[in-house]
């Protein structure tokens, strides 16, 4: 079997196992005799929180050899990653303010549907929450969204393009009901185009999981701050 072959294969493993998990929850929760209906709000995060480990092992595992690699090798040149691709972060948080700003100027939204079930979740499962956005979310979706993509998709702009798309649209999907709903896809997908781009240049998962990790542990940080302080 080819190393292109090879590849092909992790990517469409690496994306089954994300959408399988995340989209037949209950399906897998009723083959072992749990009714998913009747779980409460704490026992759901904690099956979610098992899932999204059980993810993100299955995705370490797939590119087991790849990833101990790029961990060595992030571990010895962390900080010229950084050097190198810091501004590339730094310009889509910009673009992601502005865009956002314009958003709800224009149609009086004060933030996405996505960021304010985040919140509401955070009043009530603020460990959870602070563990999931800044630990697992940024290894679960970088080995998928770009990594898995990038095994199927060598084109850079094409991948670039796919993968930050998919990777916006994947944070709206739930809440498409309104034209600012569907615009919020724009500053979602900014970061994701960010993150693959750090792929294809420096061609090490550790250096997008790194940078999202930092933007997630921002997010966290600014939300923590809003409500000690009473506003949000």
């Amino acid at each position: 079997m080819s190393e292109r072959t090879k590849n092909l294969i992790k990517g469409i493993v690496g994306i089954f196992v994300y959408f399988f998990f995340n989209f037949a929850t209950y399906d897998i929760l009723k083959l072992i005799g749990i009714d998913g209906s009747k779980l409460s709000d704490a026992q759901v995060v904690l099956v979610s929180t098992i899932f999204s480990l059980i993810i993100v092992i299955f995705l370490i595992l797939i590119s087991r050899k790849k990833f101990i690699q790029n961990i060595k090798d992030f571990l010895k040149n962390n900080v010229s990653y950084f050097k190198r691709n810091a501004k590339y972060w730094l310009w889509s948080l910009v673009i992601m303010f502005v865009s956002n700003l314009l958003i709800s100027l224009i149609f009086n939204t004060i933030t996405s549907a996505n960021d304010q079930a985040v919140r509401t979740l955070f009043d009530s499962f603020p460990i959870y929450i602070f563990f999931s956005a800044v630990i697992i979310a940024p290894f679960t979706e970088e080995l998928v969204f770009r990594q898995s993509i990038r095994y199927l998709i060598k084109n850079d702009y094409l991948f670039i393009i796919v993968s930050g798309l998919i990777f916006g649209f994947m944070h709206v999907l739930a809440s498409l009901s309104t034209v600012a709903d569907i615009l919020y896809l724009i500053p979602y997908s900014v970061p994701g185009f960010a993150f693959a781009y750090m792929l294809t240049k420096e061609d090490n998962v550790m250096v997008p999981i790194s940078f999202h990790l930092i933007h997630n542990g921002l997010s966290m940080a600014l939300m923590i701050i809003g409500k000690l302080v009473g506003v949000m």
